[in-house]
């Protein structure tokens, strides 16, 4: 008897019996719907094996008629068939079969041929998931800990959250004073004599699933030692959503004399039990109905190996990979957040205020002592309290000012109101104003714009990484190469990128080259941001095309992605501003660079040179007028600067000479300028909403570098050539329109320096994006620096401390004395002898 293809279907997967997950889109044709054809579309077709049920769920038709159009297909249950001939000559039931093939499937895993995150409509909206919800809180204790630990945890942060739940053995003694005041669940059948709880908390989150799965959107299991921030952890978990399969904490991967004992596939990652672990409702669901097996699993296991499997959350990690099939999110601002392994049994108030790791962690383990517990939980509170008063300032701060703006609008007619007060009370926060005039509705439109980085170093800065090497800002190793979690980090997200590029062009064949740039941030509890810099190879095209995207991108701290929009252009002209005074061979130098960089390669640029001094604007324009004589369709212009010379006046001549619409590129005459860093320029800056300050290296005095050796004619970046110019804005690439919309350069600050922190620091309360980055393609070349006694004291300081530090690096700069030392010591010995030879020759003479 021939089947029908949905028959066929069903009875293969009511036969296996072993199925645990199948999400695939299968497509079955040739069914009958009212005489029509029609297509049935199975998507995420899942089955899960239970007693002698089949459960297939979320299994649709979809008919190409328009009288099937309507037609759903919903199978919740269908009773199991009898086994095979075969099977009961066997003597092997259904259950039994199914229970060993996914116990056998669990420990012999085939390890995934490409670790490709899956691409779906990840979203990321803050207002979408402030579910009512919340979080459940597993708290992991025994008898002995309920006085003290427990009752310290439910005192502090335990009252906080959504719902805690303090999970002990079966034959727990509960004190009286405790019934009444922590909320127990005795677990059966468990025993507080096993350590590690692997079966604890196996069946502490397999009644969290029994008895709440609905009525929670987190899960999360935790130890009695254990101090969470409960509104910062809560407010990370409402930028995720819930319905997607997380599993959250912080990532372990076994420590290197461990891992032969562990197993773990390479892709394996688990979530350490002490500073938490988190599931989302989807996650907890799949995993739920497994965790019997798993715990036979790993009892089979141990039974037949000598390298037992013990560990509660490995093994908990484990049985998440191989069931669930996601991993522990693996993100280093997880690692800052979740502390671990702090010595908190010596915990003293004052080790908490001066650790900035501390300050920023979200969870903190383990805590031992019910006293620290309550040190920790003030130290927090402490400062929740100082940033809601820092908020409440800047609300008052918008109430003043709006009122001030609506309180004319609002003013009777005829009536002038000049004194009125909208000084704010601090429990209302209402103008004290009339009424009439302060009652309106405000417009949003008419509140300051604020920003929010409040100081040039609150801004945080992004690596910038290429195919082999990170850039970033650390004075000790300003470059490495790629490695360890963040290459890790980095392959997932090149694979996310990829596939959303392929997604995107869908008729076209690219095949995926290389990252050039990779821009990376942490940006607070809303995870990580990304801009990848992709190059593809069109292979349709004869000869081949290079195809270069670029994609923006949000990671929270899960497996998750969020896609931004990106509207830089990468076809605008830079046009380089050029302050010049005191021409000398430098310039020279710059133009050669210029003509190697940009003139040959036909780069889309102009040159605006605004030089003071009439005897330099001579002398610039005989050695520009030679390149404009050799390279036709050059654009270099040369501006005179009027009035005294300041690199501000010198920049703002410049501006006057474009349009609104022009990209501009604020440069020096010490910058060597690599063609890669064009495209950063163009596509780093948008117009409107983005400006890029790069941080260039600067290079110290290389006579000090190479005082032994011959200077190379690459100077690579690295610690002992220079350092990335973290304390210097000067260069940036912006649209006058932004430079306008900030309010420009302080024309009248006088003498070295100030002028670009100034424009800096208006830029961002502009409101405007700042992205700040080492960049690989400015390197600054040093030359002695005077610093005028004639400026003022701040000023004067600043240019000194410049001075210094650009000299040498500071281990150079003490090798370079520690051999003046020795040289002078060798120095003193030959004088000291001479003089001693010479006092003998005297008294020689003498006798």
């Amino acid at each position: 008897m021939k089947l029908s293809p949905v028959s066929a279907l069903l009875l293969g997967v009511i036969m296996g019996c072993a199925v645990t997950t199948l999400i695939h889109t299968l497509t079955v044709s040739c069914v009958q719907c009212g005489g029509a054809t029609s297509r049935i579309g199975l998507d995420k077709f899942s089955s899960v094996a239970s007693s002698n049920h089949l459960r297939i769920r979320q299994l649709g038709m979809v008919a190409s008629d328009s009288s099937c159009a309507a037609l759903r297909l919903r199978l919740e249950t269908v009773k199991a068939v009898s086994p095979s001939n075969r099977r009961r000559k066997r003597g092997v039931d259904a259950d039994g079969g199914a229970l060993n093939a996914s116990i056998h499937e669990f420990l012999n895993p085939v390890p995934p041929k490409q670790q490709m995150p899956e691409l779906g409509k990840v979203k990321y909206i803050r207002e979408e998931y402030q579910t009512s919800k919340g979080l459940l809180v597993g708290v992991v204790t025994a008898e002995k800990y309920l006085t003290t630990r427990a009752k310290a945890l439910y005192e502090t942060w335990g009252k906080e959250m959504t719902k805690v739940i303090f999970f002990v053995a079966s034959d727990c003694k509960v004190p009286a004073s405790l019934q009444a005041v922590l909320p127990i669940i005795k677990l059966q059948g468990i025993s507080d004599q096993a350590y590690p709880p692997q079966r604890k908390v196996f069946m502490m989150l397999k009644y969290m699933h029994d008895h709440f799965i609905e009525e929670y959107d987190w899960f999360m299991r935790a130890d009695d030692d254990v101090y969470v921030r409960s509104t910062a952890f809560e407010e990370l978990l409402r930028k995720l959503d819930p319905q997607q399969k997380i599993y959250l904490g912080r990532a372990g991967m076994g420590k290197p004399d461990d891992l032969k004992r562990l197993q773990l596939l390479p892709h394996e990652k688990y979530c350490m039990g002490g500073p938490g672990v988190v599931f989302s409702q989807s996650a907890l669901r799949i995993l739920a109905p497994q965790l019997e097996m798993c715990l036979s699993a790993i009892v089979l296991h141990n039974k037949q190996s000598e390298l037992p499997w013990y560990n509660e959350d490995v093994e908990l990690g484990r049985c998440v990979s191989r069931v669930v099939g996601i991993q522990c999110s693996v993100s280093q601002e997880l690692r800052d957040y979740l502390q671990f392994d702090y010595k908190g049994t010596a915990l003293k108030p004052v080790e908490l205020w001066n650790s900035k790791p501390l300050s920023h962690a979200i969870t903190i383990h383990p805590v031992k002592i019910a006293e620290n517990m309550h040190s920790v939980h003030h130290y927090y509170k402490t400062i929740e309290l100082m940033e809601a008063k820092q908020k409440l300032l800047k609300a008052e701060e918008q109430v003043r000012a709006a009122c001030l703006q609506v309180t004319p609008k609002l003013s009777p007619p005829g009536m002038q109101i000049s004194n009125v007060s909208c000084k704010v009370h601090s429990h209302s926060c209402r103008p004290m104003a009339p009424a009439s005039l302060c009652e309106g509705t405000l417009s949003t439109d008419n509140l300051p714009q604020l920003y929010k980085p409040q100081g040039k170093f609150d801004l945080p800065t992004w690596k910038h990484i290429d195919h082999r090497f990170v850039h970033q800002e650390d004075p000790i190793n300003p470059r490495v190469p790629v490695g360890g979690e963040l290459q890790q980090e980095l392959a997932e997200v090149t694979a996310f990128a990829t596939k959303v590029v392929l997604e995107k062009r869908k008729n076209s064949k690219l095949k995926f080259d290389k990252i050039v740039n990779a821009f990376v941030r942490h940006e607070g509890p809303q995870g990580r941001n990304y801009i990848l810099d992709l190059l593809f190879t069109d292979t349709s095209t004869d000869p081949y095309k290079a195809v270069h995207e670029r994609v923006t991108m949000v990671r929270p701290m899960a497996a998750t992605f969020l896609m931004l929009p990106e509207k830089s252009n990468s076809y605008a002209t830079i046009n380089f501003i050029v302050p010049l005074f005191h021409v000398n061979d430098r310039f020279n130098e710059f133009l050669i660079q210029y003509e190697r960089t940009v003139l040959q390669r036909k780069e889309n640029a102009n040159l605006l040179l605004v030089v003071y001094g009439d005897q330099d604007v001579k002398n610039v324009q005989a050695e520009v007028k030679k390149y404009l004589d050799k390279w036709a369709g050059a654009h270099i212009n040369v501006i005179r600067g009027d009035g005294n010379f300041t690199r501000a006046r010198a920049i703002h001549a410049g501006m006057e000479h474009l349009q609104d619409s022009d990209l501009v590129f604020l440069c020096d005459v010490d910058l060597t300028i690599r063609s890669d860093f064009f495209t950063r320029c163009r596509k780093n800056a948008v117009r409107g909403s983005r400006v890029y300050y790069p941080e260039f290296f600067k290079l110290y005095n290389l006579d000090y570098v190479y005082r032994y050796s011959k200077q190379p004619d690459y100077i690579r970046v690295a610690r002992e050539n220079g350092h990335w110019a973290v304390y210097s804005f000067g260069m940036a690439c912006l649209y006058k329109e932004d430079y306008l919309a900030s309010g420009g350069f302080n024309l009248d600050i006088e003498g070295w320096g100030g002028e670009d922190v100034d424009l800096f620091l208006k830029v961002l309360k502009s409101g405007r994006e700042v992205m700040r980055v080492p960049d690989v393609g400015l390197t600054h070349r040093w030359h002695p620096k005077i610093c005028s006694k004639q400026l003022p004291k701040l000023q004067l300081e600043q240019c000194l401390s410049s001075q210094a530090e650009n000299l040498a690096d500071r281990i150079e700069l003490a090798r370079y004395l520690l051999e003046l030392e020795d040289q002078l010591g060798a120095l003193s010995k030959t004088i000291s002898a001479n003089i001693e030879s010479r006092s003998r020759t005297q008294h020689s003479n003498k006798i």
